[in-house]
This record gives structure tokens, sequence and C-alpha cells, in this order.
């Protein structure tokens, strides 16, 4: 019973975010509201960016490990060096462990919930795009953290669990026959940029939190 509610404990605490991640929240929401008043489809372009800033901060924070504005004053205090780089060029130097599999169900939801907000990730080479960005940004910032390796598998895993979450996000479309519109305004002001932008400031609000 003790294993299973520090279980749980776990689970919640991986889940929280700090009070500061709510700002981020309100500007999103605020922003997208303005943007996508007039469209149909504003409310799910709302949600679906909601939750994509919620899941990048989660995942930031508690499973990629991107290196906080404290944490590296901390090394620093330790006179330990900030930047360590442990960089591994070599694909599959071990095999398909879980970790890449783990890498690939993470990006999944990222896949899936681009195309609801932009409708430009609905093609796979998009998706692809936007997912081995995030995925480089994620293992540039692993250079300035103790414990963390620069991995080319990590990228190559990151990348097949977007275009998966993209596809996935494509066959629902069709069976649902439910074309899912971005804002009007979305191709002449951002083509496609709000994604980007929301993971930006879920990166930023992790660095600073």
């Amino acid at each position: 019973m003790e294993q299973q509610l520090g279980l749980w404990e776990s689970i919640v605490a991986i889940l929280t975010l700090k009070p500061i991640y709510g700002l981020g929240a309100f500007a999103v929401f605020s922003f997208l509201l303005c943007l996508t008043r007039k469209n149909k489809q504003s409310s799910r372009i709302v949600v679906a960016s909601l939750l994509l800033f919620y899941y990048m901060s989660v995942t930031f924070l508690n499973v990629f490990g991107i290196p906080t504005l404290s944490e590296l004053y901390r090394i620093n205090g330790f006179k330990k060096q900030v930047f360590n780089p442990n960089i591994n060029l070599i694909p599959f130097r071990e095999g398909i462990s879980l970790g890449f599999l783990f890498n690939i169900a993470c990006f999944i939801p990222i896949g899936f919930l681009c195309p609801i907000i932009s409708r430009v990730y609905g093609k796979i080479k998009y998706a692809f795009l936007i997912g081995i960005s995030i995925s480089l940004v994620i293992e540039i910032s692993q250079l300035f953290t103790v414990s963390r390796a620069t991995d080319i598998d990590d990228l190559l895993a990151n990348s097949l669990g977007t275009v998966i979450g993209c596809i996935i996000f494509i066959l629902v479309s069709k069976r649902t026959r439910n074309k899912v519109t971005a804002s009007p305004n979305e191709e002449f002001i951002f083509s496609g940029m709000i994604p980007i932008l929301i993971v930006l400031l879920a990166f930023v609000m992790t660095f600073f939190s």
C-alpha cells in the first residue's frame, strides 16, 4: 500500500507545475482567443494549444531534464563546469533500447496536437521538421547538464514519434470525416508559427522556473 502511494505521489509530482506556469497558460489562452475569435474551430485550437503548452512544460522540466537557471547557478557554485558535453553521434550503438521507445512515445502527443493547432503540421514533412527542431533544442540544452547525454538516437526517436503522432491525427481525421482548420489569420501572420511559439514559451518558462 505504501509502495502504491509512493508511486502515485511520484506521478502527481511529475504532473504538477509551479504556479508561474499559469501565467504562460493565461498568455497562450488570451493570445489565441483574440486570434481565433471568428473561427468556428477556435475552442479546439485553444484547448489543443493549452494541452501542448502543459505537455511541453511537464516534459521539458521532468522528463527531458532541460537545465534551469537555478541549476546552472548551483553547478557554478560547486565550482563545476556548466558546459558538460557528453555526445554520441553513432546511431543504434546499443541497439533499440527501452529509452528509444520511450522517446518515441513522448513525442507522439506533439505530432498529434500540432496539426489541430495549425493545419500546416497535418503534412508529415512539416511534422518531422517541428519534431527534429524541438529535439535539437533539447539535445543542445543537455550539453549544459551534468548527467544528461546528447544522443543521436534521441534525435531519431523524437522525430519518429512526431511523425507517428501526425499519422495518427491523419487517420483519426479521415475516420471522423472532420477536417480540422486553423485560424484564418494564421497563414497570413504566422504560417504555422503558433506551435513553435508555444514550445518556445514552455522552454523559456522552464529555464527560468
